[in-house]
């Protein structure tokens, strides 16, 4: 994937997730913001950096994941749509520390 296209793909997940978040949760909307997004060299999983309250981020990855999933299969005309997963952006944080963490804690339920 060259860069320019590269770039359309995450700016199109941006604006995904950022519409969703305001269709499910107002509020949500507001105290969430998309800072970067990594996809998988097989494109098989998005991780998608929010900067939220941790609270936020566990929602993210719990109740709302489906319904924003569903939206990217609408905008992807791939049958492929990567998994998402929301990682907290701690902008100080390694960010493969963050990972990590959330790894240890989604186990951990």
């Amino acid at each position: 994937m060259n860069i320019t296209r590269q770039q359309q793909v995450l700016s199109l997940i941006k604006r995904i997730v950022s519409t969703e978040l305001l269709e499910l949760n107002h509020e949500l909307f507001h105290t969430a913001a998309v800072t970067d997004v990594q996809i998988s060299n097989d494109g098989s999983e998005a991780r998608i950096w929010v900067d939220a309250p941790q609270h936020v981020i566990e929602q993210l990855n719990g109740s709302y994941r489906s319904q924003i999933q569903r939206a990217f299969m609408k905008k992807f005309t791939r049958k492929r749509v990567p998994i998402l997963v929301f990682c907290l952006d701690t902008g100080d944080m390694n960010r493969m520390d963050a990972l990590l963490d959330q790894l240890e804690r989604n186990d951990n339920d």
